[in-house]
């Protein structure tokens, strides 16, 4: 649960971090997250019921372990104070390359990523595998800039002049044209009904209380349609959505059915879309994201729904459950923000969803 709360903070505040960046953060945040981070692995651990190796942390702490060391030794052999201030950090170095922030910053992530699973993989092995492979992956970093400053190799000259690498401009120019947003929408216009469909007709089985809590949704939004036809589709009728993206990704951990011979792709599909989601938001130039009273409703519906009584959420697990509920959520967000035309037609495959779910739970009686 802390570690929940402290990736929401983190995400908060990543999104007015990211380059060029609007806030920035301090001792108190930095400390805290190390301090927080500390603890946790402790933890982890030390004290967890389930057993695992006590080397894990290098791992998890992987890349920033290895730029505090990496600076501190080059400060200590240039007879200066190991806590001073320099540009010798990795992304220092990544960017004098030739790398520009995001290349840099994505190589920084893509790294650090590939070591928490890499644990994860190894959770439980020996130490001294756990501690064999970090070396060799410090030692490798860190021949690979000592080779690149002996050769002076660089990827390209360094953008501080010109401001960006052919990726990113090229990044750029699609979203100032509006192209990456487009394409983000236009899956998840796909691709969302699509899913909320397959779902509600394969479940092999469908509950009465699943099929009463479609019939509620879809009289809402049947009783809101005479006053809303013809517009965008408003608040109250974002939550019967709500609840029917609830209800589908229940019915396909409780009672797959035919979804279960397409699990690995029902997870690529969950992967895509979250990428998607974070594409349409993070490169719209004309609606940017912002925390809304709409966010907290969102959230709190994704704790409320799953813990109704006659809800088996113990049987299934909860994290995923609740995360692929969540990016659904946004993919509605993102769909309903841009597709302005053509509103009634979502209505009528969202009408169409729920009766699937009511007509096959009533037939359960």
């Amino acid at each position: 649960l802390v570690a929940v709360a402290v990736i929401g903070s983190i995400l908060g505040f990543l999104r007015f971090n990211t380059f060029p960046a609007r806030i920035f953060m301090g001792d108190g945040g930095s400390q805290f997250l190390g301090f927080s981070l500390g603890v946790l692995l402790i933890l982890l651990t030390g004290t967890s019921f389930i057993m695992l190796s006590p080397a894990l942390p290098v791992l998890l702490l992987g890349l920033p372990m290895l730029d505090t060391a990496m600076v501190m030794a080059q400060r200590i052999y240039g007879r200066r104070s190991p806590f001073s201030a320099d540009k010798n950090h990795i992304h220092h170095r990544l960017l004098a390359l030739g790398f520009d922030h995001y290349e840099a910053v994505s190589i920084i992530y893509v790294v650090q990523g590939t070591l928490v699973t890499v644990a994860y993989l190894l959770r439980s092995q020996d130490d001294g595998i756990i501690l064999t492979l970090y070396f060799t992956f410090c030692l490798s970093v860190v021949l690979f800039f000592r080779w690149a400053h002996v050769t002076r190799w660089q990827l390209r000259k360094p953008l501080e002049a010109e401001g960006a690498s052919p990726l990113t401009r090229k990044l750029r120019l699609l979203r100032d044209g509006g192209t990456l947003t487009r394409m983000a929408t236009t899956f998840a216009t796909a691709g969302v009904p699509a899913y909320l469909f397959i779902g509600a007709v394969a479940a092999q089985h469908v509950a009465l209380d699943i099929g009463l809590l479609a019939l509620g949704a879809l009289i809402l939004m049947l009783v809101m349609y005479p006053k809303t036809r013809g517009r965008s589709i408003g608040s109250i009728e974002r939550v019967g959505l709500y609840v029917l993206s609830t209800l589908v990704v229940y019915m396909t951990y409780t009672s797959p059915g035919y979804m279960q011979d397409i699990w690995l792709l029902r997870a690529a599909f969950f992967i895509v879309l979250a990428v998607v989601v974070a594409i349409g938001f993070r490169f719209a130039s004309s609606t940017p994201f912002r925390l809304t009273p709409l966010d907290i409703l969102v959230i709190f519906v994704a704790f409320t729904v799953p813990n109704l009584p006659g809800l088996d959420l113990p049987a299934i697990g909860n994290g995923e459950f609740i995360a692929k509920i969540i990016v659904l959520f946004y993919a509605i967000e993102l769909i309903l923000t841009y597709v302005r035309t053509r509103c009634d037609v979502l209505r009528y495959i969202f009408f169409s969803i729920l009766g699937v779910i009511v007509v096959r739970g009533m037939m359960s009686l």
